[in-house]
Parts: C-alpha cells; structure tokens; sequence
C-alpha cells in the first residue's frame, strides 16, 4: 500500500517510471551514511550551531564566487543542466530496465508474448522526460542565483527566490507525478521546519519524543488512505490507487459493492454472481440491500479466511518483491559505486536484505488488513465505512517490520497521500475551494523552501535529501561523472584547479 507501483503487469512499465522519483529516495536511505544514525535526531543533536555555521560560510562563498567572469554563471547552470539531467536519466532507465527484465523473465516462463514496448531498445519517454525536470531544475536554479547575487541580493532571498522559479520545470511531468513529487516535497519542508524548531528550542509539543511516534503517524495516515481506497477512491492518485488495486486480495468489481453497501445502495447482484460462478459457488445473498457482503463473496476460492490470508501474503510478496529488487540494487551502484566495488558481496546481500524486509513490510500490511476484514465478517455485524479505516490503523502496525531509520521515511511518504485524499474530500464536499494547477505552485513554494533550509540550515535536511541535493544539484561527489562545458570553451588564464573542478565553483 504505502509505494504506488503498477497498475497492471502489462502497464508495469509507465507506473514505474512514474514512482521512481518517490520511492527511491525511501527504499534506498540504509544504503547512505546515515543509515545507523537516524534521520530526524542528526538534525538536532547538538549540531546546529556547527551546520548554521557552515551553511552561512558556505553562502559568503558563493557570494563571492558568483562574481565570475567571462560567462561562469552560464558555465556554471550548463553544468547543472547537463549533470542533472544524465543522472536522472540514467537512474530511471536503469531501474526500469531491471523491472523489464525481471517482468519479460517471468512472462516468457509463463509462455506469454512481450510487447514490442517491452523490448524496444529506444530511450524511455518517461525516463527522458524526468531527465529533462532534474536539469531544467538543476541549471535554472544557478543561473536565478547568480543573476540575483550578483545584484547584491541577500543569500537567504536568493535561495528562495532561485528555488521557487526552478521548481517550475516540473511542468515537464504529467499532472499526477506533478501532484506526487509536490505532496511529498511538502512533507520534506515539514520535516525540516520541524527539525529547525526543535534546534532553536521552539518546539515543545505533546509527542514529540515518542518513541514509536513514526508508526503512529504512519498508521493514521494509512488508516486515512485505505479508508479513501474503499469509500472514496477518486481522492487518491491514478497510479496510486491502480498499484493498491492491483495487489489487493480483493476484486474491483467487489470492492464496489462494498461501497455500494456503505452507502445503502442496492448491490449489482449480476456481478457478484459471476464473480462467485467463476470459483464454483452460488450466490449467498437473497437480496440486494444486504447488511454486509460476506467472507463467501470476498474470497470464494478459499473457504478459510486464514488459508486466504496466507494466500494474500504470498501474493503481495510475488508481485511487489521485483520492484524492490530493483530499486535496492540500481541506486546502490549510482549512489555508492565506490563501496559498491570495494564490497561488492556485502553491498549485493544488503540490497538483497532490504528488498526482502520491505517487500515483507508491504505484505504484511496487506494481509492485516485483510485480516481485520475477516474478523469484522466473523463477528456478524452491520458494515460501516469507518470499518475500513480501522482496518487501516491495524495495518499501519506491519511498519515495525521495517528498520528504523527507515520508518519515519514511509511515514512522512504516506502523510501528505492521506493529506490530499482528505482535502480533496473536502473539495468535493464544497468545504474548500478547488486551486487550478495548485500542485505547480505547492511544488515550487516547497522546492524554493527546501533549498533555502539546505543553503542556510543544513542540519535540519533530511540526509538523503540533502544528499541528492549535494550531489546532483552542486555537484558534489556527483553520483555520475559527467565532463563540463568549460572544457569546451578556449582558456583565458583561469587555473588548472578551476578547470578540473568546474562543480565546486558553488560550494
């Protein structure tokens, strides 16, 4: 549930491109140097004073930078263009092409025919079109910052402004990855505003030194998702709802009679009585305006609802276990290449290791829900929407499967899904008003936020974000060595160092 994927296997390929951005930054976090630390307590553990520090040196030094001559600002952005969009590229590609390789394995042991979209060797639209958002980001994010600080604009205003502007080249995604990359942006700002109140002493609240407060938070949160899947699926994200779809124990077509029977609304009884012929069995219900539909309809094929629960887990662990293979092997070698080839058995078994306990996460989570499902048949009473988002909190609980570290992670990954599925709700309700290309706006408002606290606050960024930002965005320890355009141009008396070190110009 809590990773949108595919909404069928023979449309793996487009809803995978479209939850690269997202999930990558989740599954991948233990395999940075932070992963024994914990990401919210380094941002407060005593380093504020240090980073604060660093950040504002770090500021004056771009200040002073940025006062190149003879074109670097251009450089400087064209670099950023370049190096943003073949790392982006690469890194989409590389994961959809394991996840191809992986689905053509399974389709061609069970005699199926691929497509010719599944084999086709020309670059992936989706994979082009994300290379295209990371460096039209990455260079106009330069070039704003050095136009504006060269006119003696303040560092602060300046990140701000310069991420904002940037944050407009989301424009090249479709709608729904624009609304899924700017719902958990918003949850990153958050977390680095939490963390710098926390660090400056401005935050007392009730909570917030709970131990397992990121299980809670995922779990309300889910509670909130899984009640919008069943009551109100047209709140959520297209290829959000098509993944917990397609791994649902459920069938679509049932799903809707159990909306249908929340709301009294009479129940397709045709439907439901080719559902239950196709495995054997009649129809157990006399009317079509029953109090709850029956364990009988939900799972014919199995009579025992624990038989079926198995059943369920491993399902979901089939299908969902290849995408977790490839985002845990994939991000490895272009994030840690270097640890990757010193140990490659160690880093190849960590991968391993990872995908196994997320992928046992995801079926957990799928299976207790089914579970309380059952168990509200079992105890004959009339069913209820609310049920479903019980059945949520319940579930929620299968988070203490994962590690830690990566905990507060797919909490603060589901949170703004939850978040938006309410507001929405709300939306349709009339209780608040509908904002044409709002996630345009929320995106770069974040975006412009986000490099803000990473100029000038950068304890309180989360270490995977604030290392997809060194790294891709300034270009340093890039992920992909990439030459710059300086090489290209004639020298005019600049050293040795500046031209072997073009990236750094900034940091």
């Amino acid at each position: 549930m809590v990773d949108a994927h595919t909404s069928s296997m023979d449309g793996c390929e487009s809803t995978y491109q479209e939850t690269l951005d997202r999930l990558e930054q989740l599954v991948n976090e233990p395999n940075t140097r932070s992963e024994e630390k914990g990401e919210e307590h380094r941002a407060v553990d005593g380093e504020s004073d240090t980073t604060t520090s660093k950040g504002t040196e770090r500021e004056r030094d771009d200040e002073q930078n940025c006062t190149y001559q003879d074109g670097s600002c251009a450089v400087k952005a064209l670099d950023g263009m370049i190096r943003g969009f073949v790392t982006a590229y690469a890194l989409r590609e590389g994961v959809g092409g394991i996840t191809r390789a992986i689905q053509g394995w399974r389709r061609r042991k069970n005699g199926e025919v691929l497509q010719t979209y599944q084999t086709s060797p020309l670059p992936s639209r989706d994979a082009l079109y994300a290379g295209f958002f990371v460096g039209g980001f990455t260079g106009t994010y330069h070039a704003i910052k050095c136009f504006l600080t060269r006119r003696g604009v303040q560092g602060e205003k300046a990140s701000f402004a310069a991420g904002t502007v940037a944050g407009t080249s989301v424009l090249f995604l479709d709608q729904d990855k624009r609304r899924i990359l700017a719902l958990y942006l918003m949850a990153r700002v958050a977390q680095s505003g939490y963390n710098s109140l926390k660090a400056k002493g401005k935050w007392h609240f009730w909570g917030n030194k709970w131990k397992y407060g990121d299980t809670l938070l995922f779990a309300v949160a889910s509670a909130q998702v899984m009640y919008a899947y069943v009551i109100r699926p047209e709140t959520l994200p297209p290829s959000y709802l098509a993944f917990i779809e397609r791994i649902s124990p459920i069938p679509k077509n049932v799903i809707g009679s159990v909306r249908d029977c929340c709301r009294n609304r009479p129940v397709d009884m045709e439907t439901l009585k080719n559902h239950c012929r196709k495995h054997g069995r009649d129809l157990p219900l006399a009317n079509n305006r029953p109090g709850t539909i029956p364990c009988a309809i939900m799972h014919p094929k199995h009579e025992s609802c624990l038989v079926h629960n198995q059943a369920v887990f491993v399902k979901a662990f089939r299908s969902t276990f290849p995408l977790y293979l490839s985002l845990s092997t994939v991000p490895v070698l272009v994030f840690n290449t270097n640890a990757f080839m010193q140990k490659p058995l160690r880093s190849v078994g960590r991968s391993l290791l990872s995908a196994v306990q997320s992928t046992t996460f995801l079926s957990a989570f799928v299976s207790i829900y089914m579970g309380a499902v059952c168990l509200h048949r079992k105890l004959e009473l009339p069913d209820h929407k609310l049920n479903y988002f019980v059945g949520g909190l319940l579930s929620g609980c299968a988070l203490l499967v994962e590690k830690k570290s990566r905990r507060s992670e797919l909490a603060l990954y589901v949170m703004p899904r939850a978040i938006d599925a309410l507001f929405l709700s709300m939306v349709d309700r009339k209780y608040l008003p509908s904002i044409p290309h709002g996630e345009v706006v929320l995106f770069s408002l974040c975006m412009g936020s986000l490099m803000y606290y990473y100029d000038h606050e950068q304890g309180t960024v989360a270490p995977f974000a604030h290392a997809l930002i060194r790294r891709i965005v300034y270009g340093q320890d890039p992920l992909l060595k990439v030459p710059s355009v300086a090489k290209l141009l004639p020298s005019e008396g600049g050293s040795d160092e500046d031209k072997d070190e073009p990236n750094e110009a900034f940091e």
